[in-house]
């Protein structure tokens, strides 16, 4: 204890309680040095050495022996304490693998007093709980969470008949969020054979972001999650929603990005008694699915889908979302299926909706006279511009009469068009067998070249576009070489080098 004492000693009794209190808030930091699942040195250890009522950041670093790596829990790891947390594996060259083994790994509680927690450069695998977060679970809605470098694969939460509900696979957030350069692989929902269950409350096969916060998903890949129920209602088979990620916005004013990511074979199935294999697409957006009751602002940029099943949304769904502000712009949806409408994207009793500069390609609906592509059901469109919309008739569905507010130009429709009133610089074509098959070709993503000499090059609207496509090549371009720059249709942007390349100049 430091005693402030009167005149000169008084002085430098009030510096020394200063400088007490500035060292108490600096970073503590405590070093895993052995994979063993318990004891000195073990992760378990570092986070039963955590403080809960330390105010500054406390991190745990890692420093394993060499050729050794993998850290195999036999318990559930206690709940994360303190304000400020990270757990930071960077500093080994091999990565750090925290082995479940069928244990949740990574937990805040409800009404914490943990402000912040990071996860870095680590593997969490076959973590498993039975009602949110197979992985991780944060409860506190105060507790900002951050991802980085973060790989989160085989993990589950499993559906009984005695839950509510269940939320997330792999990760379940209250608190606000924000991914960056991580992978979602292999994560579920599952509803065991011998307990099998007749509803549907199950959302996020991979992650479950619910609550008044904002959310960030950049640089990420989502591969083969899934929410698969096993359903006893014997006319129907009946999933949960958003085979990758769930999003459930509360409250107004929020923003949500997803940019510069990867979706591939995310889906939402079930298995009936009547039949002895699984349906898929039983729940809407086989990758994402977004309800909110808000004004908030979303944007869906650069990225790519593939492969995703759902029920309204192949790839995405936006659920009665009326006063979202929807900016969907440079994805590509490419062999994505719905069972309903909108094998690439729905949009159903929603929002204010932007689409700009995507390309659609050989999404499918599993409903006649429903949107392969494209599906419209909003309340009002500010702009429908410089898609790529191909495969399938009708490619495209609307809602918008010529009375409501929609505005679309410079489109490329295979099939029936959106019908929206005033639509100018359109064009219906072909089936258009010129794109390409996805490849890296520049930017986070694969994208779908358009072949040269296509209606997609230089096609776009002459008084403006997109300033940039889905790889950051600056719009607009000349991309046909008669010496005037206009934009393309689509998600990328043509250039010499590309029409080099496609010439086999290399």
């Amino acid at each position: 204890m430091v005693r402030v004492m009167r005149g000169k000693c008084g002085v430098v009794g009030l510096v020394l309680a200063m400088l007490a209190g500035s060292v108490s808030a600096q970073t503590v930091t405590t070093w895993v040095t052995t994979t063993a699942a318990f004891g000195p040195g073990s992760l378990l250890a570092a986070v039963q050495g955590l403080q809960s009522g330390y105010a500054g950041v406390q991190e745990i670093r890692f420093a394993l022996p060499a050729g050794s790596n993998v850290i195999w829990m036999n318990q559930p790891m206690p709940d994360i304490v303190g304000a400020q947390v990270r757990i930071d594996a960077s500093d080994m060259s091999d990565g750090v693998i925290v082995d479940g083994n069928g244990h949740g790994q990574i937990s805040v509680a409800s009404g914490s007093t943990v402000q912040s927690l990071e996860l870095r450069a680590i593997t969490l695998r076959r973590g498993g709980r039975v009602d949110a977060g197979g992985c991780i679970r944060v409860r506190n809605a105060n507790t900002a969470l951050t991802l980085n470098w973060v790989r989160v694969e085989d993990c589950h939460v499993y559906y009984q008949s005695a839950a509510a509900g269940v939320r997330g696979g792999a990760l379940f957030a209250a608190g606000a969020l924000a991914i960056s350069d991580s992978v979602f692989r292999d994560n579920s929902i599952l509803s065991d054979a011998a307990i099998p269950v007749a509803a549907n409350d199950a959302l996020g096969g991979a992650v479950y972001k619910e609550g008044a916060h904002a959310v960030s998903i950049e640089r990420s890949v989502f591969q083969n999650n899934r929410v698969h129920l096993n359903n006893t209602l014997p006319s129907f088979c009946s999933s949960g929603h958003g085979g990758a990620l769930a999003l459930n916005m509360a409250g107004s004013g929020l923003a949500v990005t997803i940019r510069d990511s990867r979706f591939e074979g995310n889906r939402n199935s079930c298995r009936n008694p009547t039949v002895n294999y699984d349906l898929d697409g039983t729940g809407d957006g086989g990758a994402i699915v977004y309800y909110a009751n808000g004004e908030h602002q979303v944007l869906l940029e650069n990225n790519y889908f593939t492969d995703n099943r759902g029920n309204r949304g192949g790839a995405v769904g936006f659920i009665q979302a009326f006063l979202t502000n929807v900016v969907a712009r440079n994805n590509s949806f490419y062999a994505n299926r719905a069972n309903a409408t909108g094998g690439g994207l729905a949009l159903v009793n929603c929002c204010t909706a932007t689409v700009e500069h995507n390309t659609f390609h050989d999404n499918v609906s599993g409903s006649p006279g429903l949107a392969h592509q494209l599906a419209l059901m909003v309340g009002s469109l500010p702009s429908l511009r410089h898609n790529i919309i191909n495969g399938g008739s009708p490619a495209c569905t609307s809602s918008l009469a010529a009375s409501d507010n929609g505005v679309a130009a410079y489109n490329l429709y295979f099939g029936g068009s959106c019908l929206i009133a005033n639509d100018s610089g359109s064009q219906h074509v072909g089936y258009m067998n010129w794109l390409q098959a996805p490849a890296f070709i520049g930017g986070y993503v694969p994208t779908l070249m358009p072949a040269y000499g296509s209606p997609a090059i230089d096609g776009g609207d002459p008084n403006g576009c997109a300033l940039y496509d889905a790889r950051y090549v600056v719009r607009p371009v000349d991309g046909n070489g008669d010496g005037i720059a206009r934009c393309d249709i689509g998600a990328v942007e043509s250039t010499v080098v590309d029409a080099l390349f496609r010439n086999q100049f290399e």
